[in-house]
């Protein structure tokens, strides 16, 4: 019963001083000093009617996983030059697959999925990605994605899936 009135007690005064908290500014209280807020809605509208579509084709033997970072899903091989390797990251850690389809039993990717809505056509986005096959060269035979539009655009990213 000691116990029962003391968490009784801890409690309110958990209460207490986050409400105390709250009126001096500290705690959620929405006109806060962060140049955060909180978005309106994880997915856009055609996002959201696509992943209810996405989520019966997978069934039982998948999982759909939204907005996950390419980064999350593609590592960067180790290199002796880390600044290379900074690049290869950078080019990657702030992108993110529309969604993931991932084996139930263990979540390994088993396919990515990237709309192409409207939000592609802002800035370089627009250049669509194709995979293409080196043909000559240290690289001869190997698979990497680059601009669809080459030479204008001479993006690439190597294929490691």
């Amino acid at each position: 019963m000691e116990w029962l009135v003391l968490l009784a007690v801890l409690a309110v005064l958990v209460i207490a001083g986050v409400a105390w908290l709250k009126s001096q500014g500290g705690v959620g209280t929405g006109d806060s000093e962060t140049p955060y807020t909180k978005a309106s809605a994880l997915f856009s509208p055609a996002e959201r009617s696509f992943l209810g579509v996405l989520d019966q084709a997978a069934g039982y033997d998948y999982r759909v996983f939204g907005k996950v970072r390419v980064a999350d899903v593609v590592k960067v091989r180790s290199m002796a030059d880390r600044r290379a390797w900074q690049r290869a990251f950078n080019q990657i850690s702030s992108k993110h697959f529309d969604f993931i389809l991932c084996a139930k039993d263990d979540l390994s990717v088993v396919a990515a999925v990237e709309l192409d809505d409207k939000s592609h056509q802002k800035g370089k986005r627009g250049e669509r990605m194709v995979r293409r096959e080196a043909k000559s060269g240290a690289n001869a035979g190997k698979a990497f994605w680059g601009c669809s539009s080459f030479p204008k655009c001479t993006r690439i990213m190597q294929h490691h899936l």
